[in-house]
């Protein structure tokens, strides 16, 4: 069971050459959410209302495979995107037609199977194991999304930080970290605060401190 990261994702994005299915899980929900979406923008646009249809955990499967089965209109291809849907209590049907789907995604499909609230088990779950295995055989990519280490979040923040018209030190980043969140979606949240209170100027720790809307992560 080959598992990919994230680095191996944006690779991929970068080239253009985009694969039958992706399947997105991991502890980092900002992370999952924003290579969702930038595979749904470099395939077919936020805004295509012909070529961009999202499901949920509710969903009927026969649904999501008339959709995948569809071709596109006026594009090259179709993305197609469906979230939490609970493959371990859906009953073994279910499964099976989900493991049916992948097998017959058309070349002009993209289809993003990402969870936002279910968790995975990756190690225990022999359905997870099936579905890693039917990803794989049609050429898809399983893509674990857990936090960025520490080293990768101090450069984002950093870097989000000069983008937005601010500094920031590596020091005061490790210290944005480790009073609030290793999540990027967090993070990223708070990084636009800061730069709004900071106003082109240097990020500090006392900013930080004195920021009323920088979250403070009290849950250890």
């Amino acid at each position: 069971m080959a598992i990919v990261f994230e680095r191996d994702l944006k690779k991929n994005i970068d080239s253009g050459n985009f694969l039958p299915v992706y399947l997105l899980f991991g502890n980092d929900d900002g992370l999952k959410r924003l290579y969702c979406n930038n595979i749904i923008k470099k395939t077919v646009g936020e805004d295509d209302c012909f070529n961009l249809q999202r499901f949920h955990s509710e969903c009927e499967l026969q649904s999501v495979y008339d959709a995948c089965m569809q071709y596109p209109m006026m594009s090259d291809k179709k993305c197609v995107t469906l979230c939490d849907y609970d493959f371990e209590k859906n009953g073994e049907t279910n499964f099976e037609r989900l493991l049916s789907l992948i097998s017959e995604m058309p070349e002009t499909t993209v289809l993003v199977l990402w969870f936002d609230t279910v968790e995975i088990d990756e190690k225990k779950s022999s359905r997870f194991k099936k579905l890693v295995a039917q990803v794989e055989k049609i050429g898809g990519m399983c893509v674990k999304m857990d936090h960025r280490t520490a080293q990768d979040l101090v450069r984002m923040i950093c870097s989000a930080a000069e983008k937005l018209g601010c500094k920031m030190e590596s020091s005061t980043a490790k210290y944005l970290i480790e009073v609030c969140s290793a999540d990027y979606n967090i993070l990223k949240n708070e990084i636009d605060k800061l730069t709004a209170y900071a106003k082109n100027s240097l990020i500090t720790k006392d900013m930080i401190d004195a920021c009323p809307e920088v979250c403070i992560d009290i849950s250890a």
